[in-house]
């Protein structure tokens, strides 16, 4: 009696064992099933933006008497972009120290803005179009420097659109020379020469 005792413990202590190694494996067999495989998963992508405008009013440097000051005014198309919209050049002009030539870095800090650091690119249009259309998505309007036969002229890139107007960015221009598009100053014989992306400080 006290041998058939002790071989009914032994079956039930091996039972318990054999449960207790079956178990874990058995848990983690039904995780795996639950678990999407590694090829079963669809990456989620991020359509790029075919069109962008951001809202930039123009103004016009000669309606405040400002000869020289296509800089200053693209500033304040910026500056109207991100704080105030009902700012003039005048404004800007007053805090400039009544000067219309601008020093990057502390005339921007003077309004309350600030730039990407200053780069040099080819006079291309494709080439200033890829680096400008980068900020503009990102919402930063673009100040791009123009140079023909010596003389210096600044607009400034608000939008672009791939779909229906490809490799164009559209500008506002301060002067009284109607462009609307960087192309029709390339078409003009001006040259790109630096861009200043504007963000707000």
């Amino acid at each position: 009696m006290l041998n058939a005792k002790k071989r009914f413990f032994s079956m039930v202590l091996v039972l318990l064992m054999a449960f207790a190694f079956i178990r874990p494996i058995s848990a983690e067999k039904d995780r795996i099933e639950s678990e999407p495989s590694q090829a079963n998963v669809i990456p989620v992508l991020i359509p790029m933006t075919l069109s962008k405008y951001l809202n930039v009013s123009r103004l016009c440097q000669y309606d405040y008497n400002l000869n020289k000051g296509c800089t200053i005014t693209c500033c304040t198309m910026a500056y109207n972009y991100y704080k105030n919209p009902d700012v003039t050049p005048i404004y800007l002009y007053q805090l400039n120290g009544y000067s219309q030539s601008i020093t990057w870095d502390s005339s921007l800090a003077n309004f309350g803005l600030a730039q990407w650091p200053l780069t040099s690119y080819s006079t291309s249009n494709s080439a200033v179009y890829s680096h400008c259309t980068s900020h503009i998505s990102a919402g930063r309007p673009v100040i791009i420097c123009l140079e023909k036969s010596g003389a210096t002229h600044y607009v400034i890139a608000y939008g672009y659109d791939t779909q229906n107007h490809p490799n164009t960015l559209f500008i506002r221009d301060p002067g009284d020379h109607d462009y609307s598009t960087l192309t029709q100053c390339f078409d003009a014989g001006w040259s790109a020469t630096y861009y200043h992306p504007i963000k707000n400080n």
